[in-house]
């Protein structure tokens, strides 16, 4: 312990069905000095919520299976994983869309390529 402070990192869920921007949005995040937990659906994503409890979830919003607009949903109707932030990335969203991700719950959308600069932006609002 530092003067009597623990310092703990702060646990982030990925929830991306690609592949390669996953990589690429973990590989960010741990250079920023977050501990990630990763998942390739929104199925999985909403398990891995309610199993690790995480800090904050970054969620790509097109998704097979559940979309990033109802994982949100079911994240944010559960008394354990209701105040958990959730950003949700996409590379292209409609405006009646995007009324729809904040209804369901989102703090924030960001339009992909999320940037280093952006991310750390970003993030800092929810420390």
């Amino acid at each position: 312990m530092l003067s009597g402070l623990l310092l703990m990192r702060r646990k982030i869920l990925v929830i991306e069905d690609h592949k390669d921007c996953r990589n690429i949005l973990v590989l960010q995040l741990r250079t920023l000095g977050y501990d990630i937990i990763e998942a390739e659906s929104g199925n999985a994503g909403v398990e891995k919520a309610f199993l690790e409890m995480p800090d904050l979830i970054i969620m790509d919003l097109m998704m097979h299976g559940i979309d990033g607009i109802e994982a949100t949903r079911r994240l944010k109707s559960n008394p354990s994983t209701q105040e958990i932030p959730i950003i949700v990335s996409t590379a292209w969203i409609a405006e009646s869309s995007m009324k729809e991700v904040f209804a369901a719950g989102a703090a924030v959308v960001l339009t992909k390529p999320l940037t280093h600069d952006l991310l750390r932006e970003v993030l800092q609002k929810f420390q």
